[in-house]
């Protein structure tokens, strides 16, 4: 019988194509695409804390905000919760925000950037880390590369280059008595286990699970590490496992005494927040202040990154105060998050006193011993930008204190710009306009028409000031626009 000749139709190439784009598309998937597999426990330590308030946040955001961070490497939080913050973000958005490197980043700030700055640029090694900085960006990073056995236990010296085994042995050496950091390393130590060393493994994660040591996890945590290495018991004899058939019991993990926490506040270093947010701008306390200034410094790539709508964090504002020596650059960073509504009003706040604390190595001080600062301490650039923060989160309103505070935590805005005021150079522009655009707020928070002298003022300094065209038109309608408010006609007296 003669060989028939098939003659493909259009319809056959097509699914010939199609099936050859499959077949290469899988190719790529498997050569190099392949998502991680899981790490044993991630989420367990998240789940048990799911209740806390920061945790639930980096839940929900899929994300590890600034100021969630800072709770986590702040000593106010005990170890196993700092941990749950880390744990409870998703290991896909772990690897697609690259949060290990973000930690990184914030760590080699926290060990280089200070008063002195003389570490800047130059390797940190890892042996430096805290037990708690270890144990987080330790967790990241198994968290990041699943259950690769060979990317787990990579080593270096550098916190850039340290791999997460060496990370979690470098935090449980530095914290023996807590339990966080033995029973993660104990999950990530796992993943390597074969043959004999899977019910090792299993015993290991088992004993430690049950040493709460002197600050436990909850029951919840050490439950779920123990059942996600459940798989590595099968290679243990019947009575090892018999001996650990009872529950698991643990003694209450620390109490977190960090004031507001059951608010849901996570702790805030920073001054309180308003009652209700945005409720003081209503008032008018922070109207003028809010000119968007910033435009006058949009050629600096921080505060053009800022007006592209990236976040400002005190790690970003540390590095624009030591390189600010009049304040208004800072101010303009702030302005410009501000306005840029990436960051709340009174978490730029937060930012900068965060930012201030760090330049004075309080970062991780117990909030008690950060509100003891001086004002006399602070720098001309540092009671500025703390200033103009507190002005904006809505404080300064009301008759100033008869004795100034001793303590930059309970400095009114006015007086932090006095402080700033007796060190800034002549140069200065920024400030001292935003300390008279604050008097104007204060005046006309009491009274529109009381503020009209206070007003003339400050549209006669405004106009011959240097301020670039941008930000002086700005600054100008924000005064000229306060001035119409009053219909009457304003006493002659000015505002205290």
């Amino acid at each position: 019988m003669p060989k028939q000749t098939v003659v493909p139709t259009t319809r056959h190439l097509v699914a010939l194509a199609l099936a050859t784009a499959l077949v290469l598309t899988s190719g790529l998937a498997f050569a190099g695409g392949r998502k991680p597999m899981a790490l044993p426990g991630s989420g367990v330590f998240a789940a048990a804390w799911k209740s806390h308030p920061v945790v639930g946040e980096v839940a929900a955001a899929k994300a590890l905000p600034l100021l969630a961070r800072e709770r986590a490497l702040s000593d106010a939080m005990p170890l196993d919760r700092a941990l749950a913050v880390v744990d409870a973000v998703p290991a896909d958005d772990v690897r697609r925000l690259a949060l290990g490197d973000a930690l990184v980043r914030a760590l080699r700030a926290r060990h280089s950037i200070g008063p002195s700055g003389a570490l800047l640029g130059k390797p940190i090694p890892f042996a430096q880390l805290t037990a708690r900085e270890a144990l987080l960006l330790g967790w990241l990073r198994a968290v990041e590369v699943g259950a690769d056995v060979k990317a787990l236990a990579k080593v270096g010296t550098s916190i850039r280059d340290a791999g997460a085994l060496q990370l979690l042995r470098h935090a449980g050496a530095k914290a023996p008595d807590a339990q966080a950091p033995a029973l993660a390393l104990a999950l990530v130590e796992s993943v390597a286990a074969k043959g004999k060393a899977r019910c090792e493994a299993w015993l290991r994660t088992q004993r430690t699970a049950r040493a709460g040591r002197s600050a436990s996890v909850p029951v919840a945590a050490a439950e779920g590490a123990v059942a996600a290495v459940a798989r590595l018991g099968k290679a243990c004899k019947s009575k090892d496992r018999e001996a650990f058939a009872d529950k698991i019991r643990l003694p209450p993990p620390a109490t977190e005494a960090v004031p507001g926490l059951a608010t849901g506040d996570g702790g805030r270093r920073g001054p309180p927040r308003p009652t209700q947010r945005g409720g003081r701008y209503a008032r008018g306390i922070a109207h003028i202040v809010m000119a968007p200034v910033y435009r006058a410094y949009l050629a600096d790539p921080a505060i053009a990154a800022i007006d592209r709508r990236e976040r400002l964090d005190e790690v970003k504002m540390v590095a624009i105060l030591a390189r600010d020596p009049n304040g208004d650059l800072s101010i303009a960073a702030l302005n410009a998050s501000i306005l840029g509504r990436r960051v709340d009003f009174d978490d730029n706040l937060e930012i900068a006193w965060l930012a201030v604390l760090r330049r004075h190595g309080m970062l991780d001080a117990p909030h008690e011993k950060a509100r003891t600062l001086p004002v006399s301490a602070l720098t001309a650039t540092e009671a500025m930008a703390l200033a103009y923060a507190k002005c904006v989160a809505g404080e300064g309103e009301g008759a100033e204190p008869a004795a100034p505070a001793v303590a930059a935590w309970d400095a009114t805005p006015l007086q932090l710009f006095e402080h700033a005021r007796t060190k800034l150079p002549g140069n200065a522009v920024v400030g001292p306009l935003m300390a008279t655009a604050h008097r104007v707020d204060r005046a006309k928070a009491a009274d529109a028409c009381a503020a009209a002298p206070t007003i003339d003022a400050a549209l006669r300094d405004t106009s011959t000031s240097r301020l670039a065209p941008p930000a002086r038109d700005a600054l100008l309608a924000a005064l000229r626009e306060a001035k119409a408010a009053c219909t009457g006609t304003p006493p002659k007296s000015k505002h205290p």
